[in-house]
Order: structure tokens, then sequence, then C-alpha cells
């Protein structure tokens, strides 16, 4: 069985390659099903979780999955318990995705633990790529892209906002910056979400950061009504001199806070 994002893409990355390798005429795009030297070929395409149906029942000698981390988890799972004539295999490729994906947590983390062979490759591992593709390939990519597309790492993307950011360019060395309090802050005139709450105190040469997720929703009024009240909570009860805002939009309001210093960031 041979299984891909879908039909299509069975086609085009597998079937047109490995028939043409072989010297056969590949498949029509349309079929499900072939015989190769005997053998008795599936193609399926797994979209969704709802493609776990046309596999259920199904008694395998070897499976193949293009693009493995595309595919719905219930589907492997499936595809797992298929795998029934003795000495069965199950091969897939990939691309990397984040370290918490399903794959790399359950499987690839896990390759002391079963019946499982693992390789990484990187693109410089890649024969039929020119030396001039690979340079302009390794000169678009940056951080995160770089480390999945290039170095082949599962790098962490899910939730970035930034994504060139890494783990390379965290800032992680002593700073001199007095104590500070960070407000995370959902904007709106109709509503006002203050969805986090961080803290950074210096102590003994190191830098102590204590994080509270906190909700606290303010009834609609005008913008000037808004950051008088984010003045009182934020500045006059912790005594704040440095108001640090994460917004996308920054009404004029906000210039004329009666604070000791104001710093933006966007």
């Amino acid at each position: 069985m041979i299984i891909g994002v879908n039909r299509e893409t069975v086609q085009r990355n597998v079937l047109k390659e490995m028939y043409g390798f072989l010297g056969f005429s590949e498949p029509s795009s349309k079929s499900t099903e072939a015989k190769l030297y005997g053998h008795r070929l599936y193609f399926v395409g797994a979209p969704d979780e709802s493609s776990v149906r046309r596999i259920q029942g199904s008694t395998l000698a070897c499976a193949y999955v293009d693009e493995a981390t595309n595919i719905p988890e219930p589907l492997w799972r499936m595809l797992q318990s298929r795998l029934r004539v003795p000495g069965a295999q199950l091969l897939a490729t990939c691309n990397p995705e984040g370290p918490s994906h399903w794959l790399k947590k359950d499987f690839l983390d896990r390759v002391d633990d079963l019946d499982l062979k693992y390789w990484n490759f990187l693109l410089d591992d890649n024969p039929y790529l020119t030396e001039i593709y690979k340079s302009n390939r390794k000169k678009e990519y940056t951080g995160m892209w770089y480390k999945r597309y290039i170095l082949g790492e599962w790098a962490v993307a899910h939730g970035l906002i930034y994504d060139g950011f890494d783990h390379d360019n965290t800032f992680d060395k002593q700073m001199d910056a007095p104590n500070y309090y960070i407000c995370g802050i959902d904007y709106g005139t109709s509503m006002l979400q203050l969805q986090y709450f961080v803290r950074s105190v210096p102590i003994d040469g190191h830098r102590y950061v204590w994080k509270m997720n906190i909700t606290m929703i303010l009834r609609r009024r005008v913008d000037q009504k808004l950051m008088e009240n984010l003045q009182k909570i934020y500045m006059n009860f912790l005594d704040i001199r440095t108001l640090v805002l994460f917004m996308l939009t920054l009404p004029q309001h906000l210039l004329n806070l009666n604070c000791e210093e104001k710093t933006y960031l966007f």
C-alpha cells in the first residue's frame, strides 16, 4: 500500500518516479490499485481522519507513506495494525516538523525502544541537486526554516510570530535593567482583555521571571478611559515606573500617560 496526502501527490511524488525507474508505464492517476511483479498495490490518499476507513480491514505485507508528517495520526495508528503478514514493514519519508509532532515524539524519539530504523538526511546529501541550487536555498532560509529544510532538524515553529526566531538568538545573558513588569494586552474599544502578567527581578546576579496567566475583561469604553484603567491597575497599584505595551494598534492616548518613563515594543 502506498499512502500520501492525497491521490494526486501519490501519483506525482511516488508512482511517476518509481514506475519510470523500473521502465514501466505509470498507472492512471484515477486508479486506486495496480499489479506489480505479481503483487497487488493499493494507492490511498489521506487528507484527513476520515481516510482511516479506506484502510480498515486490510492485511498488508508492506506499506509506504509519503510525507508522513502530513497524514493524520489515527491513520498511521490504524496502518500499524494492518501490517499482519509475517515480516511486514512500514516505510516512510517526511520533512521535519516541530519537536512535539506525534511522529517525532512517539516514534523517532523512542528509536531505541522500538523495532525502528531512522535516517536523517541534509540538503547536501541529495545527489540530484546542483551546487548552485543548494547554495541559493542556504542563503534564502533563515532561523527555523534553515534548521528544518537545510539541516533536517525538528525545529520549533508553531506559535511563532517571527519565523526567523530560534533558540540561537535567545538573549540569555545577565541584564542590568531594573525590576520591571510586562502586561500582555488584546486591545479593542469594544473589549480590552489582559491576557498575561510577567514580573522580572534581579537577585544575586541572576534574573528571576514569574509569569501569571490572567484574564481580565474591561467593559466597553473610549480609549482614554481604557488607558486610565491600565494606569490605575498597573502603575499606581504596583508602583510601576516603566510601562511596556505589546499592541498592534497604538492609540494616540497612550502617548499621554502620566508615567516617569514609557517604553513601547512592537
